[in-house]
């Protein structure tokens, strides 16, 4: 049996959960020095980070019941500031944190590039724009001051595709009703002959799958879909899928 010095795991998350088999693995070996590398040491709870700590410095917190009633369960419970204080006093000294904004890191970071690319709305997505704003001014004119909200995001969601704000009317397929999937698709061409990867947002999950078949239409590749609605085990595996280049698009 080799004796290791130091046993270093990166995206040290990805033992959050203790009863899984890779957990399990990486704690059976045994090596005076122990490292975790993380950007996320804490995704939902805080019992993933007493796995992390588990790994690293065992017993440090305690067994994972004594954490739970000591730490998790006021903090994430009750909001209890004095043992987050705790917390964070215990664990300090052995946390090494690194942001972007650090000198010694920023220098070796090169520089975000934003370009802020207009999506012209469709003659489809103009004429129901101002039918939903027609219709929320006569609303307010009648002092239906709770019509605000829903006509916000009525119109965000006429802007994605009309669709995505009536799809019993439109035709979700159909991508020359939407200015942003014109744009997208002209955007999105060379990303994907070039070789890149590339994380698309929308605030809509209605809008994801709409998006996941267009995409899968126009470019024959399948994209990862990830969002709130899904599980743990699901969300991971969908990241772990992308970034082992399992698709192009997430």
């Amino acid at each position: 049996r080799h004796k290791w010095g130091v046993v270093l795991i990166d995206e040290a998350q990805t033992i959050k959960n203790v009863a899984s088999g890779q957990c399990k693995a990486v704690k059976a070996v045994h090596a005076p020095v122990r490292v975790a590398l993380s950007g996320t040491p804490v995704e939902n709870k805080l019992s993933e980070l007493w796995s992390v700590f588990d790994f690293a410095l065992p017993g440090l917190l305690g067994t994972l019941r004594e954490f739970s009633d000591r730490f998790a369960k006021p903090i994430e419970g009750d909001g209890d500031e004095a043992a987050l204080r705790t917390l964070r006093r215990i664990t300090a000294p052995f946390m090494l944190r690194r942001l972007k904004t650090d000198a010694a890191i920023a220098a070796d970071l090169p520089d975000k590039v934003v370009a802020n690319e207009i999506a012209a709305l469709t003659p489809a997505q103009a004429a129901l724009y101002q039918t939903i704003a027609q219709q929320a001014a006569e609303r307010l004119a009648q002092g239906d001051r709770g019509t605000v909200l829903a006509t916000l995001t009525a119109l965000k969601q006429c802007c994605n595709h009309p669709a995505n704000y009536d799809a019993r009317h439109f035709d979700a397929a159909d991508a020359s009703l939407s200015g942003k999937w014109a744009l997208l698709r002209e955007l999105l061409s060379p990303i994907l002959a070039g070789g890149e990867q590339v994380v698309i947002f929308t605030q809509y999950v209605a809008m994801l799958q709409m998006l996941k078949d267009f995409i899968a239409r126009e470019h024959l590749v399948s994209p990862i879909v990830f969002h709130g609605g899904l599980g743990v085990a699901e969300r991971d595996a969908a990241v772990q899928r992308f970034q082992g280049r399992g698709s192009p698009v997430m």
